[in-house]
């Protein structure tokens, strides 16, 4: 059997790109992130900025050169493939002075190997949860808690890179995250959709990086290139609902 580099073995997504799990082999094949020409050193920086960089609090994951770069990678992609609405529906957006650590091939590769990941290992997921969980993808729902500055009926997102979980307890909390200062500047917010709404805008999923929080089952998801329209779902407990499909 051929040897996966050294590179691959630190990523519990690439770990088994050695061949002994067939089925695996053969969905890296298909959609292998260095097989589709990420190099070995953009692939090493993507993983550790997300174990190390979006874990370790808001300044980070945002404002960190290392996820700056990720969301420049994300600009530059959608500039690129979805030109009539890059950046229309993203409040916070990426200077242009800022480089991209991927180019626009690259971050495709990125998308597409979660987007076929996701569709082979969360049936798994759901014969987990047995009888009283979800029956198929379209019925394992993601959440986003987030203070929004402003409101809208289509969907918009804070930033380039968002979290969305499969827990709903920290969603909640993130729903009420201010403080003195911005208490009255925003609104308390929760997004819903089914996992299919988001997956082709996965950038990454928190049990796909090694050492990343896998606690709250997370995404970090890319913000829409499409207008998708927001269904009001009521308050709960102080927190506006919404959710789109």
């Amino acid at each position: 059997m051929k040897r996966a580099p050294r590179s691959l073995q630190h990523h519990v997504l690439y770990r088994k790109y050695n061949g002994q799990d067939s089925e695996i082999s053969a969905l890296l094949g298909k959609c292998g992130v260095l097989s589709k020409g990420v190099p070995v050193e953009k692939l090493d920086a993507f993983v550790t900025s997300f174990a190390q960089s979006w874990v370790d609090g808001m300044a980070r994951r945002q404002s960190s050169p290392e996820m700056r770069a990720i969301k420049a990678s994300i600009r530059d992609y959608d500039l690129l493939c979805h030109p009539t609405h890059a950046g229309r529906f993203v409040i916070k957006s990426v200077d242009d002075s800022v480089p991209p650590l991927l180019s626009p091939r690259e971050m495709a590769v990125i998308f597409e190997a979660n987007r076929g990941l996701l569709d082979s290992f969360m049936p798994d997921y759901i014969d987990h949860l047995g009888s009283d969980g979800p029956s198929s993808l379209d019925e394992i729902y993601v959440r986003r808690g987030v203070y929004m500055p402003t409101l809208d009926s289509v969907r918009r997102e804070l930033h380039y890179l968002s979290s969305y979980s499969l827990t709903l307890g920290p969603v909640e909390q993130f729903a009420q995250t201010w403080n003195s200062a911005t208490r009255e500047t925003g609104t308390p917010v929760i997004f819903s959709a089914p996992m299919s709404a988001i997956q082709d805008r996965v950038v990454a999923f928190a049990p796909f990086i090694e050492n990343m929080d896998i606690g709250q089952l997370e995404f970090v998801v890319a913000p829409p290139v499409e207008e998708t329209p927001l269904r009001q779902d009521g308050m709960h407990g102080g927190i506006r609902e919404f959710s789109f499909r």
